[in-house]
């Protein structure tokens, strides 16, 4: 039921809503930044929630600055211990 949820957010999911939501979190995205992880959570989404994140993080480790990773990598962390008893 919650997976269906979330695959219905991310269909709706704009590159706004990523920019807007990095912006909230203090991260500021170069234009190839915000395109490159738009497509990253379009694809892989379930990936990301149910299996190897750290599989694509690694994988798309050089498509945004060192800076940015690591408060990426940080707020997935956050938010993915956090939500996790309802996924």
């Amino acid at each position: 039921m919650i997976e269906n949820l979330i695959k219905e957010h991310i269909n709706k999911l704009t590159i706004n809503d990523i920019d807007r939501f990095a912006k909230e979190n203090n991260i500021i995205l170069s234009d190839e930044e915000l395109n490159n992880i738009f497509i990253i959570v379009k694809n892989d989404w379930h990936d990301l929630i149910y299996g190897n994140s750290e599989m694509i993080f690694t994988n798309n480790r050089s498509k945004v600055s060192d800076c940015n990773y690591d408060k990426i990598k940080e707020l997935f962390n956050f938010f993915k211990k956090k939500y996790q008893r309802f996924l």
